[in-house]
């Protein structure tokens, strides 16, 4: 049995309904849903949806904010975990030398810095980082031995 719908009687839907797809004068298209919480507004637990780590938002207040949980958090390369390292970093030694002096002499703070000088010095006379490392290591981090090694063997 066919059925032509051109000469319905009747619309299938009701006209004096607004379809889901047309906007409404009551709110504009693309703005806020009441079905979502606007970003940094209370939600319905009463809490602000705000993250604790605060980051740059947009220009005119728009954007969203995202917080990492600190176990996701991914380390930018040659930045390190180790507390006993980003000790000596923080007190402004070199981000190249201390992992290597910490992984040499372990949290000794005359042997970190001994190394960390020399290793600065070496690496600033054009020293690759490997043989710098060596050359302190056989050394006990004696830079004018290391230096005599470097000028020694290079002839």
């Amino acid at each position: 049995m066919d059925y032509d719908f051109r000469n319905r009687v009747n619309p299938p839907y009701d006209p004096h309904q607004i379809p889901m797809y047309r906007p409404t004068t009551e709110r504009p298209v693309h703005g806020p849903s009441s079905l979502y919480p606007r970003i940094g507004q209370p939600g319905p637990t009463g809490r602000h949806s705000s993250p604790s780590s605060s980051s740059p938002s947009a220009p005119g207040g728009l954007g969203i904010r995202v917080a990492i949980k600190p176990e996701h958090r991914i380390s930018p390369p040659g930045s390190t975990v180790d507390p006993v390292v980003s000790k000596y970093i923080a007190s402004g030694l070199s981000r190249e030398a201390v992992p290597l002096a910490v992984a040499s002499y372990g949290d000794n703070p005359a042997k970190v810095r001994e190394f960390v000088n020399g290793y600065t010095l070496l690496r600033d006379m054009g020293f690759s980082s490997k043989n710098v490392a060596e050359a302190l290591a056989m050394y006990d981090n004696d830079t004018d031995k290391a230096l005599a090694h470097f000028l020694n063997s290079s002839s």
